[in-house]
């Protein structure tokens, strides 16, 4: 018994360390014709954006043709955000619905707006989001010409002056969002949703289950489009950048997605995985196999604890296996890290801040906690630095 928790308990750092390796290297793509891609539509979703709405408005129509659309869904807000996005040239859309908070819900309420003369592409971008030039083109392209969800590369911007600890949860989302996602992709692998840089095409948006309060809306809605029998794209040649938050903004910001992909992992990898089998399918079992990878943080203090148990086992006479097997996942999860440092990372993270990881996963330690006892259900908008 004890030997099979610890093959568990060390199988995350397993799969962990092969996305990395399949991930070090840039995925090539061949080039969509982007000037036949049929006018497409950009979707924001807006919450008390007032600040940043008018450059991100000004920055998306910079890569629009004459024919696409830009619509703005000032959802719940509470300041000017819907009046400056008009000014700036974006068509809008006002939702006041107190009750019914969340993205998912925006998302639904400007589906309907745009239902009235469909495009052929949806492109979802959040408003303090910056798309790369080209961007918007060929994630509608690939959406296009594929008839598949696609997913672009979603990174963190690193201020020059960034905390460490900032700075060391940004590191860990471009594991997550590129090295990760690049892994995934070149394995064959459907790609996990990230909420904004995504396209659609419109016959699986009209179709989307969008309307919910999910504090994970995107990943739980890729977990329904796999359901629906659609396929999810990786691209790396479109990149949406985003501003980190404050330290206080990325705890709530970590509380609110880490919470959300525990509770829907375990309840969705099992039928992800059956139903994998019975289609056929292996995109969406090698998705289901990645969902079994927690927050890294919170895996790392989950092996590290199980080692140390493992290690008392053995010292009092018990079997040295499952000490073995922990340390062996132990190993490559943290080669795993060094080499997406090496390839992605060292770029934006120094060493001297890479060091620290073991004061990071103290920090996030309270996260876990209220994991356990007050486990986080509503969405909360992060504030951006």
């Amino acid at each position: 018994m004890i030997a099979i928790a610890a093959v568990v308990i060390a199988l995350p750092g397993f799969i962990f360390a092969v996305e990395c390796v399949f991930g070090l290297r840039p995925l090539r793509r061949p080039e969509l014709p982007l000037g036949d891609v049929p006018a497409f539509a950009v979707l924001v979703p807006a919450h008390n954006e007032a600040a940043a709405i008018a450059a991100t408005v000004a920055a998306l129509r910079s890569q629009l043709r004459s024919d696409d659309r830009l619509l703005v869904v000032a959802d719940n807000c509470s300041d000017a955000t819907a009046d400056i996005a008009r000014l700036a040239g974006a068509d809008v859309v006002e939702r006041h619905d107190p009750a019914r908070r969340g993205k998912g819900y925006a998302l639904a309420y400007g589906r309907q707006a745009l239902a009235v003369d469909a495009p052929p592409t949806i492109v979802i971008i959040d408003a303090d989001c910056r798309v790369e030039p080209g961007g918007l083109a060929r994630l509608a392209a690939e959406a296009f010409y594929g008839q598949t969800a696609v997913q672009a590369a979603y990174l963190l911007e690193q201020p020059s002056q960034a905390d460490e600890l900032v700075a060391l949860s940004s590191f860990a989302f471009m594991v997550r969002n590129l090295v990760r996602q690049r892994g995934l992709a070149r394995l064959g692998a459907a790609a996990l949703l990230q909420g904004t840089g995504m396209a659609f095409p419109w016959r699986i948006f009209s179709a989307a289950p969008l309307a919910t309060d999910d504090i994970v809306e995107d990943l739980n809605l890729g977990i329904a489009l796999l359901h629906q029998g659609h396929r999810i794209t990786w691209i790396e040649n479109a990149r949406v950048n985003s501003l980190p938050a404050s330290r206080k903004a990325t705890i709530a910001q970590r509380t609110r997605w880490e919470h959300g992909f525990v509770v829907s992992a375990l309840t969705s990898v099992p039928r992800l995985l059956v139903t994998a089998i019975l289609r056929r399918r292996l995109d969406m079992a090698l998705f289901a196999i990645d969902l079994l990878v927690p927050p890294l943080a919170l895996f790392a203090m989950l092996a590290v604890a199980a080692w140390v148990a493992a290690g008392l086992f053995a010292v009092t006479g018990g079997t040295a296996a499952p000490l073995a097997v922990l340390t062996s996942s132990l190993v490559v999860m943290v080669t795993g890290v060094l080499l997406a440092w090496v390839s992605e990372g060292r770029r934006v993270l120094s060493l001297k801040t890479l060091v620290k990881v073991p004061v990071y996963l103290l920090w996030k330690l309270p996260i876990y906690a209220r994991l356990l006892v007050r486990r986080q259900h509503t969405w909360v908008r992060t504030e951006r630095d």
